[in-house]
């Protein structure tokens, strides 16, 4: 398994991008500037795909997305690596509080929660996963048995996202189907563990390698460790907040194991770097620095910075309305706000970014209109980040001709010439358009700085 590959099954992410559609922009760079090395932008960064390609070939980059999940992706992958020092004894607990049918604080075993005793065997068994079917459950055990079981009857004690899956405004998400709140995802086993961990994880802050990779592993986990996690189906298969009938339930506890184990295989780039810039008026780009990892919408990236400072922008917008970016991170994010406000997101500083997301979303008030409105206020404010006759290279998904020359028209009239367009039939991008379609075209818009 390549590196790519492995980063790939390490930390799913939506909408990364496969090599040759990279490989196409990094031929443009090089016909457009030789061998020169650019400082480049990329302000709706994502998983990091774009910038770590960037790196490798020696460029500088200026990376930024307000998604805490996706930036905490990034940052493990540019970050300096110092594995060599990391324990994960530190985060992997025995035993953890709960509250019994009475109110009543024990203290269980973790292992206990996934072992039963196996009526055939007349011992207790290990349990590979329970079996859920219209709320009946079934437990497979090591020796291959199926044992009639339930949940238990016990409440965690450390806290855990209660989230309604709500905006402010009183509206569900656009991904919700049939749950009302982030817990209703998980099992009250599957939580005793998940908060178990958090309980450990949460004395590690996300600056240093360590607590990054203890939070982005335990972010990691949280589908597979949820209700909607399906028998032969590793990925978030169909994106919503939907609990299917039939479902796994699987060991929080050794899915987080597993994916520090593969984590750490990732070869991490070792670069100076800097991503505790928090007061976006004081942001100034170093030279000495390979990377600046922030944390900012496109909004306040722009605003960081007082005089242009990229030879190029290169970057991938949100698509219309099939990713949500928001609402499908919010899983995994509700996990690191928990500690600010455990039942109303809305006061979590981490989740507010939602109110700039460029994206079509009828929850949030968000149709095309809007959408467009959003995309050109972004393009036009990154027009002050380029270097006088700097360029542009953005990538587009959108299978609707009318809707992607509008895209197109909306970015280039925010002060800038188009070059060139050129499209790719991305076969291996997973489709990201509506249900139905087969969203493989990609189109890369070239232009420069007027």
């Amino acid at each position: 398994m390549n590196d790519s590959a492995l980063q790939r099954a390490a930390v799913r992410y939506w909408g990364r991008k496969i090599g040759k559609v990279l490989d196409v922009v990094i031929s443009i760079l090089r016909k457009q500037y030789g061998s020169s090395k650019l400082v480049v932008v990329d302000p709706f960064g994502g998983a990091g795909t774009i910038v770590q390609k960037l790196l490798r070939i020696g460029h500088k980059v200026i990376y930024s997305d307000p998604n805490l999940y996706a930036w905490l992706i990034t940052k493990y992958h540019i970050g300096r690596c110092k594995s060599n020092k990391v324990s994960f004894q530190n985060v992997l607990p025995e035993e953890t509080k709960a509250l019994d049918p009475h109110g009543k604080i024990k203290r269980i075993k973790l292992q206990k929660l996934y072992v039963i005793w196996c009526p055939y065997c007349k011992i207790f068994r290990e349990v590979i996963r329970y079996y859920w079917e219209n709320c009946m459950c079934i437990a497979r055990l090591v020796c291959g048995h199926n044992v009639e079981c339930d949940d238990v009857e016990l409440e965690p004690y450390y806290l855990y996202p209660m989230y309604e899956l709500k905006y402010p405004d009183g509206k569900w998400f656009y991904k919700r189907r049939n749950v009302r709140r982030i817990d209703e995802l998980y099992t009250r086993r599957a939580l005793l563990v998940l908060t178990a961990i958090l309980n450990k994880v949460k004395r590690y802050g996300i600056k240093g390698y360590a607590g990054t990779l203890y939070w982005l592993a335990l972010m990691a986990i949280q589908y597979n460790s949820s209700k909607m996690a399906r028998e032969g189906c590793g990925a978030w298969a169909i994106n919503s907040y939907w609990i299917p009938p039939k479902h796994v339930e699987l060991n929080p506890l050794k899915l987080y194991i597993n994916r520090l184990n593969l984590l750490m295989k990732v070869k991490t780039l070792s670069i100076n770097t800097t991503t505790s810039l928090r007061k976006t008026e004081k942001i100034r780009y170093e030279p000495s620095l390979d990377a600046a990892i922030l944390r900012l919408t496109a909004t306040q990236l722009a605003k960081s910075f007082n005089k242009p400072i990229a030879d190029v922008i290169v970057t991938d917008p949100p698509h219309a309305d099939e990713t949500q970016y928001f609402e499908l991170s919010f899983l995994h994010n509700s996990w690191y706000c928990v500690h600010q406000n455990p039942v109303q997101w809305q006061k979590c500083t981490e989740l507010q970014w939602y109110k700039e997301e460029i994206v079509v979303n009828p929850q949030q008030g968000k149709g095309i209109k809007e959408y467009l409105e959003l995309l050109g206020q972004a393009f036009a404010s990154f027009r002050n980040m380029l270097k006088p006759n700097g360029m542009l290279i953005v990538m587009l998904h959108e299978e609707n001709i009318k809707l992607l020359q509008k895209m197109i028209d909306t970015i280039i009239s925010q002060g800038y010439r188009q070059l060139d367009t050129i499209t790719l039939n991305a076969m291996n991008v997973k489709p990201i358009g509506a249900k139905g379609k087969n969203n493989t075209t990609i189109t890369i818009i070239i232009a420069r700085k007027i």
